[in-house]
């Protein structure tokens, strides 16, 4: 009798263990869920910012095209292997670039939801035809608006300072510069802020940017002097509010001419 009843103690131990245990994957497959349905909805809320140029029922099937793209490559923890750490950063990316997003430049915010996923390095050429589909699409209104609201974009490296964290992506509409700022990760770049502009006069661009480690970094002023923006390549320098007379030199080329290189090697997505 001693005996039976040490067995059915350790039975119901065993299975109580395995009732937690269950319990606890229910738990965390519930929150991963909640974050995508997350994710998904403010992939819709790029709705409410049709791009300049675009009808809006076109808009939408781009937003919505996004949507589905984004939802084929999360689709489950088991077939996507997203852990709820990474679900909880890409949520958080994308609430910022929706922040960031106006009417003139939510094209670029598009681009951005597809390069974060590419950034994870998993289904890059289904990722990719999409992106290159949306692109060629947003390339076809530019046309169609004959000149009006054409956008120029280059990407700058630094080429004084090797170790140098940072390279900058600007683009150019009617005369007026925005842009974003990329971080270096082991095996390519990351989104890291967009660049707040705080003036601008022909060559010169001043704006505020984080600058620092992930976790202590800080908003710092810049002022980047332009050389010939008409050439495909052209020179810039860098300074910051804060240093006396240092500066980095950078390299600028067309946004087009660095396509290639990001789908040959895209980033691995990092969670801070």
């Amino acid at each position: 009798m001693k005996y039976r009843r040490t067995g059915i103690a350790g039975l119901v131990v065993i299975v109580c263990g395995f009732a937690a245990w269950r319990g606890a994957l229910w738990w965390a497959e519930r929150q991963w869920f909640a974050l995508q349905s997350q994710q998904l909805a403010t992939i819709r809320r790029l709705e409410e910012f049709a791009a300049v140029g675009w009808d809006q029922q076109a808009w939408n099937n781009a937003v919505c095209t996004l949507h589905n793209v984004w939802g084929n490559v999360t689709y489950h923890p088991k077939c996507s292997n997203i852990s709820n750490a990474e679900m909880r950063s890409l949520a958080s990316s994308l609430h910022q670039i929706l922040t960031e997003t106006t009417r003139q430049d939510s094209s670029e915010s598009v681009d951005r939801v597809f390069e974060l996923l590419l950034q994870r390095g998993q289904k890059a050429d289904f990722i990719e035809a999409y992106r290159e589909e949306f692109n060629s699409e947003r390339e076809e209104v530019r046309r169609r608006v004959g000149g009006a609201g054409r956008t120029e974009s280059f990407v700058g490296i630094a080429t004084t300072q090797a170790d140098w964290p940072y390279r900058y992506r600007i683009s150019r509409t009617d005369g007026t510069w925005s842009g974003t700022v990329d971080l270096r990760v082991p095996g390519g770049w990351a989104h890291w802020d967009k660049m707040h502009i705080t003036d601008q006069v022909p060559g010169k661009i001043c704006f505020r940017v984080l600058y620092g480690e992930s976790d202590k970094a800080i908003p710092s002023g810049w002022h980047l002097t332009l050389g010939d923006t008409r050439s495909p390549t052209f020179s810039g320098i860098l300074t910051g509010d804060w240093w006396d007379s240092s500066f980095v030199e950078l390299l600028f080329s067309t946004d087009e001419g660095n396509a290639s290189e990001r789908r040959s090697h895209p980033p691995r997505f990092q969670v801070q």
